[in-house]
């Protein structure tokens, strides 16, 4: 399989991983201490939402035709997976419960993580600096997610006032927010 069609593996991964988040609300509002406003309907829309952009993303990778360009763009993306991932696992251990996405994490974006930056740089797609970088951002995420504990972080927070604020652009009705 060239990388061209491989990148592809993880928008893919990207939309289970959202399904198996589809419920997780009730979770968050069990764990989180200071969680923003946020609905069902909120939630669900940022998933659908971050779903398309992630195929929009591996789209403009792709849409190159050049595997190096599209290392380029697509580990960033890579990167974020990973990173979930492991905010996932970690989350799953803190809270010593299942935290919905770990199993998708697991199963998916880490061995198509790990394939798609081996790929990258088997192949000299990408410098292993790149990746090194890479590497250490997310780390540094990680560790911002660590310290938090049960607080949410500035991106997590972002990304529920995102969810608000794309329902109601839509107009999608919520019998929460009534």
């Amino acid at each position: 399989m060239s990388f061209l069609t491989a990148i592809w593996l993880l928008p893919v991964a990207l939309l289970l991983h959202e399904a198996e988040e589809w419920n997780i609300l009730r979770w968050e509002q069990r764990n989180f201490v200071n969680l923003p406003a946020k609905t069902n309907v909120s939630v669900r829309t940022f998933l659908v939402f971050f779903t398309l952009f992630g195929f929009l993303w591996t789209a403009l990778a792709a849409l190159s035709n050049n595997p190096t360009i599209a290392a380029f763009v697509l580990l960033p993306f890579a990167a974020g997976a990973f990173l979930n991932a492991l905010q996932h696992l970690f989350y799953t251990l803190y809270f010593r419960q299942y935290a919905p996405g770990v199993i998708t994490s697991i199963v998916l974006y880490l061995p198509i993580v790990g394939y798609l930056t081996a790929r990258a740089i088997e192949e000299n797609l990408v410098p292993v600096a790149y990746v090194v970088v890479l590497v250490i951002l997310t780390i540094l995420s990680l560790i911002q997610t660590m310290k938090a504990g049960n607080i949410v972080t500035p991106p997590f927070r972002a990304m529920s006032h995102i969810g608000m604020a794309l329902s109601k652009w839509l107009h999608i009705p919520d019998a929460e927010r009534r």
